[in-house]
């Protein structure tokens, strides 16, 4: 098992998790809402994709992971309007 992140730390940094401040990351980084469990594989096939890109194999885990990732951009867009949001 390894920690993920539900929002990938790289897809949020290029829809605008950049302009917040290094307070902001570090909250995002380490909000227990976007940190999950994963298995190393699956871990490894997200890297640093968003829903749009990627999924949970099991097509039963698909709704609750980007409802997931929506309420992690949802929680940091108030620092940074910008930060898009996953379809």
């Amino acid at each position: 098992m390894q920690i993920d992140h539900a929002g990938a730390l790289g897809a949020n940094w290029r829809t605008g998790a950049a302009e917040l401040s290094q307070q902001q990351r570090e909250a995002l980084g380490n909000d227990p809402l976007n940190l999950i469990a994963a298995s190393g594989p699956a871990n490894g096939a997200k890297s640093d994709s968003d829903a749009a890109t990627w999924l949970p194999p099991r097509k039963g885990s698909h709704c609750s992971y980007v409802a997931r990732q929506i309420a992690v951009k949802a929680s940091t867009t108030c620092g940074s309007p910008r930060l898009k949001r996953p379809p």
